[in-house]
């Protein structure tokens, strides 16, 4: 769902040329997205008026990862928690310019190790989808779906002589003779 390696619903090319590069601008705004929940909830400790904004923050993500859980998960099902990253991993920023030098260092160093293993994760799950793995194999990978023999092709049910992968043959007009 957060794995936004492509850019649009549909797309016609499996591996364009931005999908490395925002893959790391996304899941770097993820992990500094996390990183700013950590922070704000830290601050709540000290301030009770920031405890609803955490409570609202966390319940959304809860309630938005749990909905989808269930479901055939596409990659713009992501956008609102997206979204609601982007002003979080921005108030990440903002509060480790003044933190010590340290905290700037674990950060970047969990910001790294979430890249990557995100990215890592994302290919593996591109490995799982057969249709991808044939599609990066390049056209020969599916001669052989097209030059299979009638015996392996299956019958459409309910429509008699019609098999998937042929189309009909033409009906030819009827003479009339008499």
């Amino acid at each position: 769902m957060l794995d936004q390696d492509l850019l649009f619903t549909y797309s016609r090319d499996l591996d364009p040329w931005y999908r490395i590069p925002l893959g790391l601008v996304s899941h770097a705004g993820i992990a500094l997205a996390l990183i700013g929940v950590v922070l704000l909830a830290a601050r709540a400790r000290r301030s009770r008026e920031l405890v609803p904004v955490v409570v609202a923050i966390g319940a959304y993500a809860l309630a938005h990862v749990g909905l989808h859980s269930t479901t055939l998960v596409e990659m713009r099902f992501g956008l609102p928690l997206l979204l609601l990253a982007g002003p979080v991993a921005a108030g990440a920023v903002r509060e480790l310019s003044v933190r010590s030098v340290r905290a700037r260092v674990l950060s970047g160093a969990f910001v790294v190790v979430w890249v990557a293993g995100a990215l890592t994760l994302s290919h593996w799950m591109r490995q799982q989808a057969e249709p991808i793995v044939a599609w990066e194999k390049g056209p020969e990978a599916f001669a052989e779906r097209r030059t299979g023999s009638p015996k392996q092709l299956k019958t459409v049910p309910g429509r008699a002589g019609v098999q998937k992968g042929r189309p009909r043959p033409p009906k030819e007009p009827k003479s009339e003779e008499r």
